[in-house]
C-alpha cells in the first residue's frame, strides 16, 4: 500500500509539473517581441527539457544498479543539448540568473545521480565511541560499494562511520548505537594532526589528514 500510495503522489507530482510546463509555454507566446522576449521563447523547450530530467533524476534510485549508468548517460546527452539551446538563444548577451540556476541544478542532479540510493550508518551516540570490526556473519552483501571506519577508529557522536551503495547494510561484531540515513551523496572525513576532523564530499578534492572512510571489498571480521 505504501508503494501505491508513493507512486500516486509521484503521478500528482508530474501531473502538477506537467501542467505547470504547459501554462509557462502558452505565457511565452504572449512575451513582448524584442531581443529578450524572443531569447525566452526560444528557450522554452530547453527549459522544460532541463527541468523534466533535473526531476528524473531526482528518482533515478528507484531504477536498477544495471539501468542507472543508462539512465544517467541519456541524462547528460539531454542536459547538454538543452544547455546548448539555451546557451544559442542567448548568445552575445548576458544570461538571466534564472537560467543559470536552472543549468546549474541540472549539473548538480546529474553529478549526485552518481550516488543514488546510498545509504549511511551515523554514530548516534553521544561524545566518542570506538569503532568495532564488521562482522562476518552476514551484512555488507552485494556488488556496490562499502566505506567504513577501521576498527580501533575513535569516532565523534553524528559521525559517519559507514556508507555504501548496492550493498546490504553492514553489521558491527560488537552493538554500536547508530542511525541509518539515506544520502544525497556520500564524505570522507580526513582526521587532523591535533584530533579534529574535516569533512568534505567524497569525489571533493582530498585535504590534508588521514582520511578514516576506507573501502571494503570483503567483511573478514569477527
Amino acid at each position: 500500500m505504501a508503494d501505491e500510495s508513493a507512486l500516486r503522489s509521484d503521478h500528482l507530482t508530474w501531473a502538477a509539473l506537467l501542467a505547470r510546463w504547459v501554462e509557462f509555454a502558452q505565457a511565452s507566446l504572449a512575451i513582448p517581441e524584442g531581443s529578450e522576449g524572443s531569447r525566452w521563447r526560444a528557450s522554452v523547450a530547453a527549459i522544460i527539457e532541463t527541468q523534466a530530467v533535473t526531476m528524473a533524476l531526482a528518482q533515478i534510485g528507484d531504477l536498477d544498479r544495471a539501468e542507472r549508468a543508462l539512465a544517467r548517460d541519456r541524462a547528460e546527452i539531454l542536459l547538454t543539448r538543452s544547455a546548448a539551446a539555451i546557451g544559442r538563444a542567448w548568445r552575445g548577451t548576458v544570461m538571466s540568473a534564472e537560467l543559470l540556476a536552472l543549468l546549474e541544478d541540472g549539473r548538480r542532479a546529474l553529478r549526485r545521480s552518481a550516488w543514488a540510493g546510498a545509504r549511511c550508518f551515523v554514530l548516534a551516540a553521544r561524545g566518542s565511541r570506538t569503532v568495532p570490526s564488521l562482522s562476518s556473519e552476514g551484512g555488507g552483501e552485494g556488488e556496490g560499494d562499502l566505506y567504513a571506519m577501521r576498527e580501533g577508529t575513535v569516532a565523534q557522536g553524528g559521525q559517519v562511520i559507514a556508507w555504501w551503495i548496492d550493498r546490504a547494510p553492514p553489521r558491527f561484531a560488537a552493538p554500536l548505537d547508530v542511525e541509518e540515513r539515506a544520502i544525497d551523496e556520500p564524505v570522507q572525513i580526513y582526521r587532523q594532526s591535533d584530533g579534529s576532523d574535516v569533512v568534505m564530499p567524497f569525489d571533493g578534492d582530498p585535504v590534508a589528514g588521514q582520511p578514516l572512510l576506507e573501502r571494503v571489498t570483503a567483511v573478514t571480521g569477527g
